[in-house]
């Protein structure tokens, strides 16, 4: 078969699959071909199906994540139930390993997970791994791209002590640590005595002082910092970010704090359910009552609307909020900010947008996601359902993002590179 028909072909299996994915409980094709017409696509996408198993060159393991890739968007996907299941645990913030994560296929590292193994061994992002050694070993394994760090790391099993060689800008750190099973942790909270976290070191999730604030410098004593790094953890109380969220704010009101930075850089988003409580906490007006956070409106125009828990912003007596963005916050991130610039009443609420090659934007994501679970297999599709929209202004970010002097709102461009938390206390103290 040459290349052209190679390529026909596939595009037909994976044109055709479509009826299996959206109506995956139907997967009866034998039995109502001839029926109607999705009964004649089922009836096809089997013969075709067969055909491609038996006989097609490059045949895939993964044909279903094929299809689900050529159907639909950037953000839909097709899970087995294996993956589902992580997916699910995932967003009660259950996590297994070291809690890294690493920047552009390199060794560098981009992330360090909240409560995870290496945010109890110290490590910090910016680090570059150049070294490995496995419990029993005596030298360390060397470490020069990503593929030497998979091959070293993947190799090591669950609780085995293993020693990282980190480098920071030419000083070299050796932690040791252990893949373990852990409760992420998504708030972090700064002030002018010291950084505040969320651990579970003493058995229990608490809320603890980890040290002194060296990532935001704070020299006034009204203002706190809160990076929020997703809205995801779907547990009750302090297992989950809400809880979080909502106990770091305690902190806040009891300490007589009036101006709030929120860092929402690099947060991807996540939950509605969590976006409704957080809001609660930030937008202006109705004071015990449910207001109106976003908007979802399908391809036939249903509305469904999304309101907020019971707002309890008064208590805090904010007089400045400011949200810091980059083009990699995201979806329930640009949300959050659209609804509190919506509400925002007394002109307090501003958002510094952090650069990238002289572009200042958010990601630009204005649309949401539902996941459809296949019974009785445990399969399952995430798929775009809906458009996102403001909810005063009416708004709809996707494919846009916040930008400068959107909508006449107080959304800016921070002043120079690597500035924006600078501008975000300039802000707070010319008001």
């Amino acid at each position: 078969m040459d290349n052209q028909k190679q390529t026909s072909l596939i595009k037909k299996v994976l044109i055709i699959a479509g009826s299996l994915i959206v109506c995956a409980g139907m997967f009866l094709g034998g039995f109502i071909a001839g029926k109607n017409s999705l009964g004649k696509e089922i009836d096809s996408l089997k013969y075709v199906l067969d055909i491609y198993h038996k006989y097609y060159y490059e045949e895939s393991d993964d044909v279903f994540g094929l299809i689900s890739d050529a159907l639909f968007d950037q953000y839909s996907t097709y899970y087995t139930a294996e993956e589902y299941d992580l997916i699910k645990k995932s967003a009660q913030g259950q996590r297994e390993g070291f809690g890294v994560s690493f920047l552009n296929g390199s060794n560098v590292i981009y992330s360090v997970k909240g409560n995870s193994p290496a945010f109890k061994a110290g490590i910090k992002k910016g680090g570059k791994i150049t070294g490995i050694r496995k419990s029993g070993e005596i030298g360390f394994a060397t470490i020069n791209s990503y593929d030497d760090l998979t091959r070293e790391i993947s190799a090591i099993g669950a609780y085995t002590d293993t020693d990282l060689r980190v480098d920071y800008k030419g000083v070299e750190f050796t932690y040791t640590l252990q893949k373990q099973a852990y409760t992420e942790t998504f708030v972090f909270y700064y002030d002018n005595t010291g950084e505040y976290v969320f651990s579970d070191e003493n058995g229990q999730m608490e809320f603890l002082r980890y040290g002194d604030n060296t990532d935001y410098p704070l020299s006034v004593s009204s203002t706190a910092v809160i990076k929020y790094t997703g809205f995801s953890g779907t547990q009750k109380g302090l297992l989950g970010s809400a809880g979080q969220f909502s106990k770091a704010l305690e902190k806040f009101k009891a300490d007589g704090k009036r101006s709030l930075v929120i860092d929402l850089r690099d947060n991807g988003g996540g939950y509605m359910s969590i976006l409704t409580q957080i809001a609660a906490h930030l937008i202006d007006g109705g004071e015990g009552e449910k207001k109106l956070i976003s908007v979802a409106v399908d391809k036939y125009g249903t509305r469904e609307e999304f309101l907020s828990t019971q707002i309890c912003y008064d208590q805090y007596s904010f007089e400045n909020i400011v949200f810091l963005a980059n083009d990699n916050s995201a979806s329930a991130s640009e949300a959050l900010m659209g609804a509190v610039l919506d509400y925002d009443k007394k002109g307090i609420v501003s958002v510094v947008l952090e650069g990238k090659n002289g572009v200042f934007k958010s990601y630009g994501k204005g649309i949401m996601q539902s996941t459809f679970e296949r019974p009785f297999t445990g399969e399952a599709v995430k798929v775009t359902t809906a458009k996102l929209y403001w909810p005063i202004t009416n708004t709809c970010i996707h494919g846009v993002g916040l930008i400068p002097g959107m909508n006449d709102l107080n959304v800016i461009a921070e002043s120079a590179p690597n500035n924006a938390f600078i501008d975000a206390l300039s802000i707070i103290a010319t008001n």
